[in-house]
């Protein structure tokens, strides 16, 4: 999970340095499209809070699958595997639990003066009718293992 360092570059490198020769380094991450839904949630929520929404990141900022290339300069072998899902929560319960976990996340890149418990209320509106109207609200997963073999 490259994301979640400074420099993902001297991350990498650091891996090549002390991978053995037949070693594999696997990285996990998502995909820029990952949960796509949960930006269209985010626009819509903060909307009728009555905020202008700003850009919406998932949190891979850092790195993420489309940026596997970058580790073609320390490993001879470079693989992406997607891996893609959908998910359909028929709850809104479930739902909001899971937005509300992302509360760290997702809490500092509210505008000044939105709340937590404002975003929420009105997140927990549109999930509801999007389940009332299509039975279930849909996330739509796109992550990846990224396979890197013998630095160069």
């Amino acid at each position: 999970m490259l994301y979640h360092l400074t420099r993902p570059s001297v991350g990498i490198a650091e891996l090549a340095r002390v991978l053995r020769p037949d070693g594999l380094a696997v990285f996990s991450t998502n995909g820029r499209a990952d949960k796509a839904e949960l930006a269209a949630l985010w626009t819509e929520s903060l909307t009728r809070v009555g905020v202008v929404p700003p850009p919406f990141s998932g949190g891979t900022a850092g790195f993420d699958l489309e940026d596997a290339g970058l580790l073609a300069s320390h490993f001879t072998s470079v693989e992406v595997r997607d891996l893609r899902a959908v998910t359909a929560v028929p709850d809104v319960a479930p739902m909001v639990a899971y937005v509300d976990s992302c509360r760290a996340t997702y809490e500092p890149m509210l505008p000044a003066g939105v709340a937590w418990a404002d975003f929420l209320t009105k997140a927990t509106a549109v999930i509801a009718e999007r389940v009332a109207a299509e039975g279930a609200f849909v996330l739509t997963g796109h992550t990846g293992l990224i396979l890197c073999r013998h630095p160069t």
